[in-house]
């Protein structure tokens, strides 16, 4: 389990407008400094090895985050709060096939967040990709494949296609 905290604080007055002033907070009767922003992430972390497998259900080496979001943000008057629940993760289903997947929930907002599938295929030589983004913000919505050389030498040797929303605007 991780757990991280972040906030900042500024030393500077706001009026009623909530308009930042170029005064000390506490010189016009405040605290020595505002909490502007503030925020809190949990993560836990499954995973599992293929030399330690003992399990009679997982016989492949999997790698499983789920995450807590907390952010709170109060620059001037009003304050705005953004929840979120993630998951994401690899699956090795051979040790030259992997399933990466990344989801989430908006709790503000009770929407799933991006949502991405990716397949990838080591090929000796080569590398082959698929990548799924199937819901989320319209404008994130997409699919691409990709085969490439994996030497550096050769790397512009290489075929994607894609398919992005700009795809199906229609003029």
């Amino acid at each position: 389990l991780n757990i991280n905290f972040n906030s900042t604080l500024s030393p500077y007055a706001i009026d009623s407008k909530g308009v930042m002033l170029n005064t000390w907070n506490h010189n016009e009767g405040g605290d020595w400094a505002r909490v502007t922003a503030a925020g809190g992430t949990a993560t836990l972390r499954l995973a599992t090895k293929a030399a330690n497998m003992k399990s009679l259900f997982i016989k492949i080496p999997t790698d499983i985050n789920i995450q807590y979001d907390l952010q709170y943000s109060k620059p001037g008057l009003t304050n705005n709060v953004v929840q979120a629940l993630r998951i994401n993760g690899n699956i090795t289903i051979t040790p030259k096939w992997s399933f990466t997947y990344v989801t989430g929930y908006d709790i503000q907002s009770q929407k799933m967040t991006v949502t991405s599938f990716t397949i990838n295929r080591d090929l000796h030589c080569w590398i082959m990709r698929f990548e799924w983004v199937p819901f989320g913000p319209a404008y994130s919505r997409r699919y691409s494949f990709f085969i490439g050389v994996k030497a550096d030498m050769l790397k512009d040797l290489k075929y994607k296609m894609q398919n992005s929303p700009y795809d199906r605007i229609n003029f």
